[in-house]
């Protein structure tokens, strides 16, 4: 999934995507965070989530991160906190299925 359909998703999915129209048959995404380079725009998606999301969400910063979710005190808190941006958008991305590819 390219880095821009990313942005797209997680923007869409937030619903803080706003479109800027250029030509009449052409439509070009702006104001879109930078998701994959800013965790603080990452913490701000990351509080859509609700419920159970949560929860497979940190599962998925797990897997994105190439940790199997630990078993014990903490879990899986330590790979948690050192993900990167780009992590916590494709983790983001698979908790709410709309990451495209493997």
């Amino acid at each position: 999934m390219t880095p821009e359909k990313q942005r797209i998703a997680i923007a869409e999915a937030c619903g803080t995507m706003q479109w800027s129209y250029a030509l009449p048959q052409k439509c070009v995404a702006a104001s879109v965070p930078e998701y994959l380079n800013d965790l603080n725009a990452m913490h701000e998606a990351e509080n859509n989530l609700e419920g159970m999301n949560k929860a497979e969400f940190a599962v998925q910063l797990c897997r994105v991160a190439g940790k199997d979710w630990p078993n014990g005190i903490g879990g899986g808190s330590f790979t948690h906190v050192h993900t990167t941006a780009a992590q916590r958008a494709e983790a983001f991305l698979r908790t709410i299925g709309k990451w495209e590819g493997e």
